[in-house]
Parts: C-alpha cells; sequence; structure tokens
C-alpha cells in the first residue's frame, strides 16, 4: 500500500468539521497546553542543572527540551494569530500550510518532550523508562480509538450529515 498526502482539496474538506469548532474556547485550550508543556520543557532544563552527574541520557534530555520549548512556543503564535483573527482566519486554517503546519509542530513538540521525559527517567531507571514509554504508547492508542468510536457515534447520531 503507497502512502500519498491528500490534495489541497481533500485535506480542506476533512478538516471542515473542525475548522467550524474552532471558536475562541479552543484557542484558550490551545494556548494552555502550548505554555504548559514549553513550561514542562524549562521545568526539566532547571531540574537537569540542579543534577551533580552527568550522562548521556541527561545530554539527550536536556537537547530535547531545550529545542522542545521553542517548538512549543511557535506553536503557540501560529495559534495566537488565529485566535485574533477568529472566523475571518478559518480559510487559511483549514489548508496543509495553516493547520498542517500545527500539527506537525505539536507532532515535534509532544515527540521532543517525550524523549526528555523518557531519557530523564532512564538517567535513574531504564524500568521505569520503558514503563513510562508503554504506558505513554498505550495511552495514546486508547485515547485515538476512544476518539475515533466516539467520532463515528457522532456522525451516526447526526441525521443529514454530509460524508
Amino acid at each position: 500500500m503507497k502512502l500519498t498526502s491528500p490534495t489541497d482539496e481533500q485535506y480542506e474538506d476533512a478538516l471542515s468539521p473542525v475548522v467550524g469548532k474552532m471558536d475562541e474556547q479552543k484557542w484558550e485550550k490551545a494556548r494552555a497546553t502550548t505554555l504548559g508543556a514549553a513550561g514542562l520543557s524549562t521545568a526539566i532544563l532547571f531540574l537537569i542543572t540542579q543534577i551533580e552527574t552527568w550522562s548521556p541520557a541527561l545530554w539527550v534530555s536536556f537537547f530535547c527540551a531545550s529545542v522542545a520549548i521553542p517548538v512549543w512556543l511557535t506553536l503557540w503564535q501560529v495559534g495566537e494569530a488565529y485566535s485574533f483573527y477568529g472566523v475571518a482566519s478559518h480559510k487559511h486554517f483549514s489548508k496543509k500550510e495553516g493547520s498542517g503546519v500545527g500539527v506537525l509542530l505539536f507532532f515535534c513538540g509532544g515527540l521532543l518532550l517525550l524523549i526528555s521525559f523518557i531519557t530523564l527517567i532512564w538517567h535513574f531507571s531504564i524500568a521505569a523508562a520503558l514503563a513510562f514509554l508503554l504506558a505513554s504508547g498505550s495511552g495514546i492508542v486508547f485515547v485515538f480509538k476512544h476518539h475515533t468510536a466516539v467520532r463515528l457515534a457522532a456522525e451516526a447520531s447526526t441525521p443529514n450529515r454530509a460524508n
């Protein structure tokens, strides 16, 4: 099976249900998420500077947390532009160069923060780091499946929904 990127039109059509739900309240939640993740990354940096020993795991954790901070702050500012312009920005948000960039930044920031956490835990306990990775992966799979089930149930109960 060959994976292909959707056309711009397919992307916009697929995103249209999401675009209509992006109101100021959703942007407030996005703001809290991005700033919280940047703060967590900063806390990891401060924590590592207080540890008197150094290891490759701590170096990786420090590096990933350092890179994650500007990624999360960039994503915050991307969201702020959409929040500021509101409904007038929906056309841009529905494009790959709009929400697609946001999704890419979210994925990168999340992955950097996850790696930073895992390697920080790894420094103290390999077993705990593996357990954290397994629990995190299981949580991601569960949330994805749950979200899909809720979406399908909601779509099935919505009359006259064009697919």
